[in-house]
């Protein structure tokens, strides 16, 4: 039985593409996020899928049974290693149309630096749900930023389909 539901759920996994949306209902709420049932077949939205909002728990955006469109973020990997990986399109939209409404490739905003990581570069957050990164390459020799530090970064690209600022130092 089990053996069926692993090899269903990555049949569905092998046809899904990035970016895709799709219709389904909420089958299961747990503290880390939620269980999106996709016709016979299961997907998973983490908890910082659900919204741009800071929340105390998944159910505090969806129920049980809500009919929700969500979009595909890895087909194949998800928070057991087997189930497509989802974002709720509202989230989605809601980060967009913010991004869309205050920032601009090219141009110069204040942040905040909550975390610096060697293998990435510094993440820089603007407001609450909207953040970018410095990748490590394009940090001058003087040296990374602090943590909590606040510092004037440029947008140097948005993609919007995977939710990401790129940024640079002035």
């Amino acid at each position: 039985m089990e053996s069926s539901r692993l090899q269903n759920s990555m049949e569905v996994s092998n046809i899904l593409e990035v970016g895709q949306c799709l219709q389904g209902s909420v089958d299961q709420i747990i503290d880390a996020g939620v269980y999106v049932k996709l016709d016979k077949n299961r997907g998973f939205i983490r908890q910082s899928e659900l919204t741009v909002k800071t929340i105390n728990h998944p159910s505090d955006v969806v129920q049980m049974n809500e009919k929700v469109e969500v979009i595909v973020i890895n087909p194949n990997q998800g928070n057991d290693g087997q189930l497509p990986t989802l974002r709720l399109k509202s989230k989605h939209d809601e980060w967009g149309n913010r991004v869309k409404e205050k920032y601009q490739e090219n141009s110069k905003h204040p942040g905040t630096v909550t975390n610096v990581d060697s293998e990435h570069g510094t993440f820089v957050e603007f407001e609450k749900g909207i953040t970018g990164l410095i990748h490590h390459s394009n940090m001058p020799d003087s040296g990374e930023p602090k943590k909590d530090e606040e510092i004037d970064v440029i947008i140097s690209r948005i993609n919007y389909e995977e939710e990401r600022l790129a940024l640079s130092l002035p």
